[in-house]
């Protein structure tokens, strides 16, 4: 079952079934005829193409089988039209058109079928579509020639002064090309697909499931991901490219031409080295790259942001540079991250640690049980205040600005005065400290642990807070209502 042949240095071509001809070319030009070599449908004549129709209601040329299906439209605005997800082909001016495809494709046509089959517009690429399905050959440039010639014997074959491709043996030889250009051949499934040597391109495979084309040198290194998925699509008169999967490297191109590669999915997508362009992707659940209109715009992660814009019916790209710092509009707050070194032992600076609720239960009552004297005594060795202690929280609080922590009553409420405390400072956890008769407490010698109250008798206690009131002469709370009972002593 062949598609296409091509016979000494002409075409033959034929559909589904050698007996059955659809297109045949003969002599120095290109003859056309479907099923029937004595009933014509399409003929070539001079250097360009006549094509007529036989049923201009029903269909101009048909494929049967897997392969593409065309009917005619319009004869003054579609030849053909290909169905399917695929490529729509019709026929705009037989001087000019011959094939084009619509959609999200390729735009295709005969520029002159002495010099080129298939063209690709603007002066990129060069493709012909023999299965719907898959893309059997592609041309760079605009200059190649490409076409199926035996399926058992020659894979692709370009003539002049281009490349010559064919298949020897699957085992062995995948694709040659000889003269100056590429060597292709196949090594091992496993490894190597496809390899080129010489100056020019180089193609294998990693895995199947993977890479499908890698190509090295001064040229564009494409492969496929996903066999589903789009590696490279062409918009307007550019390339537009895009990641299948932001773990793998898409497109790298080397020499004077483009340099792209994946360095990180979270740092580089793609980079242009050189006087080009230099792309790289913030977030890849973001677009790197995108194309509006009719025309190519490019962005960065943010719309805002432009790394590439394209402006006009020309490009306008420019660079945004990680290594170089962001200038932000005037005025703006530049904010440097400093990692500042200290002590492991240490608590971290400017950390404020709220107490917890065993802890400012245990801090905020004190042991009836201390004495008055010790009390006074105690403040006449630190030089504190002197003055008879007020005989209410608010006085208290009135007259000693840090609430006198270590000398107040045991009646008063802790709420307000804890939070005049700082809990933690710098250099060490901060704490309250009983002290007594016999005791004489720092902040270097803390007071042992079993002089605390232990929790469960700090949770029976009842407590109480105090709202501010006046001095106690016109106190109206009555204060009798609790009693005190020393440490350790319960009713």
């Amino acid at each position: 079952m062949y598609l296409i042949r091509g016979e000494g240095d002409k075409l033959l071509f034929w559909l589904v079934d050698p007996n059955v001809y659809l297109i045949r070319g003969e002599g120095d030009k290109l003859l056309f005829w479907l099923v029937d070599p004595n009933v014509y449908l399409i003929r070539g004549e001079g250097d360009k193409l006549l094509f007529w129709l036989v049923d201009p209601d029903v269909y101009l040329i048909r494929g049967e089988g897997d392969k593409l299906l065309f009917w005619l439209v319009d004869p003054n605005e579609y030849l053909i039209r290909g169905k399917g997800d695929k490529l729509l082909f019709w026929f705009v001016d037989p001087d000019v058109y011959l094939i084009r495809g619509e959609g999200d494709k390729l735009l295709f046509w005969l520029v002159d079928p002495d010099v080129y089959l298939i063209r690709g517009e603007g002066d990129k690429l060069l493709f012909w579509f023999v299965d719907p399905d898959v893309y059997l050959i592609r041309g760079e440039g605009d200059k190649l020639l490409f076409w199926l010639v035996d399926p058992d014997v020659y894979l692709i074959r370009g003539e002049g002064d281009k490349l010559l491709f064919w298949f020897v043996d699957p085992d062995v030889y995948l694709i040659r090309g000889e003269g100056d250009k590429l060597l292709f051949w196949f090594v091992d499934p496993n490894e190597y697909l496809i390899r080129g040597e010489g100056d020019k391109l180089l193609f294998w495979l990693v895995d199947p499931n993977v890479y499908l084309i890698r190509g090295e040198g001064d040229k564009l290194l494409f492969w496929l991901v996903d066999p589903d998925e789009y590696l490279i699509r062409g918009e307007g008169d550019k390339l537009l490219f895009w990641l299948v999967d932001p773990n793998e490297y898409l497109i790298r191109g080397e020499g004077d031409k483009l340099l792209f590669w994946f360095v990180d999915p979270n740092e580089y997508l793609i980079r242009g080295e050189g006087d080009k362009l230099l792309f790289w992707l913030v977030d890849p659940n973001e677009d790197l790259i995108r194309g509006e209109g009719d025309k190519l715009l490019f962005w960065l992660v943010d719309p805002n942001e432009y790394l590439i814009r394209g402006e006009g019916d020309k490009l306008l790209f420019w660079l945004v540079d990680p290594d170089e710092e962001r200038v932000g509009p005037n005025g703006a707050l530049q904010v440097i991250k400093i990692a500042h070194a200290r002590n492991g032992a240490l608590p971290p600076l400017n950390t404020e640690v709220e107490p917890s609720k065993g802890q400012k239960r245990g801090n905020s009552r004190a042991s009836s049980a201390v004495v008055k004297d010790s009390l006074a005594s105690h403040r006449e060795r630190l030089g504190m205040m002197t003055d008879a202690r007020p005989s209410t929280t608010h006085a208290m609080r009135s007259d000693t600005p840090q609430g006198n922590f270590n000398s107040r009553r045991a009646s008063t409420p802790f709420g307000p005065v804890l939070n005049a405390i700082p809990s933690r400072s710098a250099i060490g956890g901060g704490g309250m400290v009983l002290v007594g008769s016999g005791l004489q407490p720092s902040s270097e010698h803390p007071l042992p642990s079993e002089i605390l109250e232990d929790q469960e008798s700090i949770e029976d206690v009842p407590y109480n807070k105090w709202t501010p009131s006046p001095p106690s002469h016109h106190n109206p709370y009555y204060r009798g209502r609790l009693k005190h009972y020393p440490l350790g002593v319960r009713p």
